[in-house]
């Protein structure tokens, strides 16, 4: 029966010779309630409840922003936000939001909570795409028991510091797992069924995929994806929300930002020796060229600003890796968005 749905709704199928399921293997050695990386390390995943930062004023979002710190702050290994266009069910949203309404005691959430409804009701169809928000956590633990119960750990400390201001997060066990990656390894099949009880790892890998030749394109099934690394960063940003054009991207996309931590004492110290050089070159400029002593002594100020920052324990240093996957059903409708 899955077969025949497959067939009337146009889903390739793989043939002989064609493509095999080892074309674009999962970087996952075993699935279970935590999932065990081809890098030997125990992940854990939650989905984390999004935020409409629009409704919110300045103080707000601050707020927010020093709640996200400092659940950042309350683990010390890398981390991973994942965001995704997914398919909803607007109606159960909306039941969840209701029920959330009924806990709720400060009228400021329920009034917030009842914005997202209104936004939902706005939506012509039943079921829309939305960004949904995911955080992975990972342990170099060896013995599975205790690498569960060290991610449970860390994943109840970033929960507790997130819902302090009404950002829940729910940890996804073995078959929310398998759901996910169902869905994003096979996006035709998934609009016709959603993965079976007893499911694996191997029966979620696509039956249909293959690399285009140009190099940048893979097909899987009837959808076309590209994916994009940012590989420099501007100097200055806004204070929040600096990636919201990304965000309010019309088409389908995935954005994924790994943060691996940077040894605070070690950058402190290459700070301190750059706040003394570039003051040190800011004096040799002073009546020679005035344009360059400027920009050393705003370089100055933005070292010792940072050096300040780091001093604060809801403060933490990373290295940030930014990849975004965008994709649709028509490889000319990929290249217009793209």
């Amino acid at each position: 029966m899955f077969q025949i749905i497959k067939d009337v709704l146009g889903i390739k199928s793989k043939k002989i010779n064609e493509v095999k399921k080892d074309t674009f293997p999962l970087p996952i050695k075993s699935l279970g309630d935590i999932i065990l990386g081809v890098d030997d390390r125990y992940k854990m995943i939650a989905k984390v409840s999004p935020i409409n930062a629009e409704l919110m004023n300045q103080d707000d979002i601050s707020s927010i922003c020093d709640s996200i710190q400092g659940a950042l702050g309350t683990y010390l290994g890398r981390l991973q936000i994942v965001i995704q266009s997914e398919r909803v069910d607007i109606d159960k949203n909306i039941e969840n939001i209701e029920r959330r309404k009924q806990e709720q005691s400060l009228e400021l959430n329920i009034e917030l909570l009842q914005e997202q409804a209104n936004y939902l009701k706005s939506m012509n169809s039943k079921s829309r795409n939305v960004l949904n928000f995911y955080i992975v956590i990972e342990s170099k633990e060896k013995d599975y028991v205790i690498a569960e119960q060290v991610l449970e750990d860390s994943f109840n400390s970033i929960k507790m510091e997130l819902e302090s201001h009404e950002i829940y997060a729910e940890r996804l066990f073995k078959e929310d797992l398998i759901q996910l990656l169902y869905e994003r390894m096979n996006p035709d099949s998934a609009e016709a069924e959603l993965a079976l009880a007893g499911f694996e790892l191997t029966d979620i890998i696509p039956e249909y995929a293959r690399r285009l030749k140009d190099g940048r394109t893979v097909e899987i099934e009837n959808y076309y994806f590209r994916h994009f690394a940012i590989t420099k960063y501007p100097k200055t940003v806004e204070q929040y929300r600096w990636l919201r054009k990304i965000f309010n991207f019309k088409g389908s996309i995935n954005i994924s930002i790994t943060l691996t931590p940077k040894n605070k004492a070690t950058i402190n110290e290459e700070l301190s020796k750059a706040v003394n050089e570039l003051s040190s070159k800011e004096k040799e400029q002073r009546g020679k060229d005035e344009a360059l002593r400027q920009s050393f002594e705003a370089q100055v100020e933005s070292a010792k600003e940072m050096i300040q920052e780091l001093g604060s324990d809801n403060v933490s240093l990373y290295d940030t890796n930014i990849t975004i996957g965008v994709y649709a059903k028509e490889e000319k409708e990929l290249n217009r968005l793209v």
